[in-house]
């Protein structure tokens, strides 16, 4: 869509005063040679303003490069020629990341960190370090000598930039808005804080501690990693430009591990290291970020095909009862069969439908929305009713309740009898050769204890480890599910507050314990209120 010229008028100049005003701050920053700023900041503006306005405002930034270089004293062929290198760069870091990776500002993939540092840090700075110093030495400006060094000041101030400011105003111009949870507005400030407190001690000397001899500029890695694994990009690169800020400061006053005699040797120095301090963290983030979406997307895709499975299993379901409840009472072998085969459809699509639903529960679990009702409930009723329920299809084994608790607790009705219905179920399936499974219940004043046991095969010490995780299951035994109902079963309990744990020993039977919390007067005072009816 074509701007408005009115529009474009106003961010060209908006552009072109950002980029002189920030050049002549850079530039009075003992730059080498006069022209090679290290801390040049306009390079990550004008990527930005490219890479999320169009190719079209390459004329601010040439204009904005020559007007600052001309009034420091460049001749004007030789500020020609530097605008026209600053402006080659922002183009080709801005084209090769669109048109090579199709950029996401948020920086939300490894692939947008590497390319943001290959493109833009590394070959487009390249082009316009070289464009710049060979105008300054073709013009007589800098002799023969000082190539190098010019050159590698001008690449690495260039390339910070990049690494540094073009993150902040990238992930901050996506998302402008800041986290909505308090708990997490809290720990993103108490972040920040211990980042400038610690560049304040590392940089500026603070209790004089870099004074020491030994090495502290290992400190800043922490908190980075902390803001990667804990918040994203955002968080992360606003917690580098802070200490970065706070470096570039404290060097120019003269402290910090990186001084120097030359104040263009001590940029140089720190320039290199925050170069290092700013990818690492981006790409610990990146990496966050990608296996973050990568769960979601997976929860996504289990829940939307649980979800479009269960219709043709409906339906296949009632098609068969409709043709049971069709046939007539016959003895002949053709209706027995039938009616056999029919009977086996249901039982299947039963099966079928646990299975769905056992990866809708986890789905849920996973993606934080499995909800948790709050109802009194009669401990004993539910075990003596799950019981019941499942004696009439297990008729292989007598199933032994041994004990009450007597108590009433709070909680998910229906959840906590998909755990006993889930620990009895296995304790079944998995001692095929014996006769009975007993269920024991006990309270105290804080605890409803609750333990299944069996007498089967046992559990080894190392698979017990294992056995809560989801999609684990027993080596050695051939038996249906996918391993799932273990680990939705301690989700619920731990959800409640409560704990789940097993105790075995091979050939010896496993017994599978969990207890939940007695709730006191105040929590059943919410529970009223949770459970209160909205009208009357």
């Amino acid at each position: 869509m074509q701007q408005k010229p009115h529009v474009y008028l106003f961010k060209s100049i908006i552009l072109l005063g950002v980029y002189f005003i920030t050049a002549k701050i850079g530039l009075g920053l003992d730059a080498v040679s006069g022209f090679a700023a290290l801390i040049w900041v306009p390079t990550g503006i004008s990527l930005v303003a490219l890479v999320l306005w169009g190719f079209s405002y390459w004329p601010a930034i040439a204009l904005g490069a020559f007007l600052a270089n001309f009034t420091q004293g460049a001749p004007l062929l030789v500020a020609g020629g530097i605008g026209i290198g600053n402006m080659l760069e922002a183009l080709m870091g801005a084209f090769l990341l669109k048109r090579f990776i199709h950029f996401h500002t948020n920086l939300d993939r490894l692939m947008d960190v590497l390319g943001l540092v290959l493109y833009a840090g590394i070959l487009s700075t390249f082009l316009s370090a070289t464009i710049g110093v060979m105008s300054l030495f073709l013009g007589g400006v800098i002799p023969h000598s000082a190539l190098i060094a010019t050159w590698s000041a001008w690449w690495v101030g260039d390339m910070i930039s990049n690494l540094i400011v073009a993150p902040l105003l990238f992930v901050w111009s996506t998302k402008p808005f800041f986290i909505k949870q308090p708990k997490k507005i809290t720990e993103a400030v108490l972040l920040w804080i211990i980042v400038v407190g610690i560049g304040l001690v590392v940089f500026l000397g603070l209790f004089g501690i870099w004074m020491i001899d030994s090495p502290v500029t290992y400190l800043v890695f922490p908190p980075l990693i902390w803001a990667a694994l804990r918040f994203g990009q955002r968080e992360t690169v606003t917690a580098i430009f802070l200490l970065s800020v706070i470096a570039v400061w404290s060097t120019v006053l003269g402290s910090g591990p990186f001084v120097r005699q030359q104040l263009s040797e001590s940029l140089l120095l720190l320039q290199t290291f925050m170069a290092v301090i700013a990818v690492t963290p981006m790409i610990l983030a990146a990496v966050v970020s990608e296996r973050t979406q990568l769960e979601k997307r997976k929860d996504d895709f289990i829940s939307m095909a649980s979800h479009e499975l269960k219709t043709p299993l409906v339906s296949i379901k009632s098609y068969a009862q409709v043709l049971q409840k069709q046939l007539k009472p016959a003895k002949d072998k053709k209706s027995q069969s039938l009616s056999y085969f029919l009977s086996q459809i249901d039982g299947q699509t039963d099966k079928m439908n646990a299975i769905i639903n056992d990866l809708l529960d986890v789905s849920k679990i996973q993606s934080g929305k499995l909800e948790l009702r709050q109802n009194k409930i009669n401990f004993d009723v539910l075990i003596k009713d799950t019981v019941a329920n499942l004696q009439q299809v297990a008729q292989t084994h007598t199933i032994i309740i041994d004990g009450e608790t007597k108590k009433k607790i709070v909680g998910d009705e229906y959840r906590l009898g998909q755990v006993l219905t889930n620990l009895l179920a296995n304790a079944i399936k998995y001692s095929p050769k014996a006769q009975k499974v007993i269920i024991r219940c006990t309270s105290n004043t804080r605890w409803v204890t609750v333990d299944v046991q069996d007498f089967g095969r046992g559990i080894s010490q190392e698979e017990q480890s294992k056995i809560f995780e989801p999609f684990y299951r027993v080596e050695g035994v051939r038996v249906s599910g996918l391993g799932l109902g273990l680990h939705i079963a301690s989700e619920i309990v731990r959800r409640h507050g409560g704990e789940i744990w097993v105790e075995s020993k091979r050939g010896k039977g496993a017994t599978f314990f969990f207890r939940l919390p007695l709730r006191r007067l105040r929590e059943r005072v919410l529970y009223k209120k949770l459970t209160k009816k909205p009208y009357g």
